[in-house]
């Protein structure tokens, strides 16, 4: 895959977009490049959120997908793979995922950290603020350890930051998520 087919495809993650191949098939044929020097880093500015070009990579069991270079880790954890439904229980698949986050964080000098859950427009949106609130801490509190030299910043935003338009099953279950980023100080 060239250089601007990987780049193109980060991109498409990152904001939602769905390209012609589905993103869990086209999964597996995402091959690990080197990441570039830092400074070759661009960012695209989308709507009201800027996102880097950064290579994606996605785990297989489809928990997460993640940016890394140097100075910055992002990472989307699916609500829907790592959660029960309508619930803040992480499920038993989620922790080994979320315990190889802990070990990147843990390698990576001091921080700042950001861990936002966000929720579809169901039920009450007091009822999608504070569930996303839960789920952002419950991944904090998975990573625990991790996080100690970090300074870190929980939030949930509810339905207020959705990927895409709330128009239906699919596009609902996009949106549920918890974005974890990291940025060296």
């Amino acid at each position: 895959m060239s250089r601007f087919a990987d780049l193109l495809a980060a991109v498409a993650v990152l904001v939602g977009l769905t390209l012609a191949m589905p993103l869990t098939a086209r999964a597996e044929t995402i091959v690990p490049t080197p990441l570039p020097a830092p400074d070759e880093y661009r960012t695209v500015a989308l709507g009201p959120r800027s996102f880097p070009i950064t290579p994606v990579t996605q785990d297989l069991a489809g928990v997460a997908e993640s940016a890394v270079s140097k100075k910055r880790i992002d990472v989307r954890i699916d609500a829907n793979v790592a959660f029960t439904r309508d619930s803040a229980a992480i499920r038993p698949e989620a922790r080994h995922r979320l315990a190889q986050i802990a070990s990147q964080l843990a390698a990576v000098p001091p921080g700042t950290i950001t861990i936002e859950g966000h929720t579809d427009d169901l039920g009450s949106a007091e009822h999608g603020m504070t569930l996303s609130r839960q789920r952002a801490r419950a991944v904090q509190t998975v990573l625990g350890e991790a996080l100690r030299r970090h300074d870190v910043r929980v939030t949930g935003k509810g339905e207020d930051e959705p990927l895409v338009e709330n128009r239906d099953e699919a596009s609902r279950a996009r949106n549920r998520r918890v974005e974890l980023a990291y940025r060296a100080r």
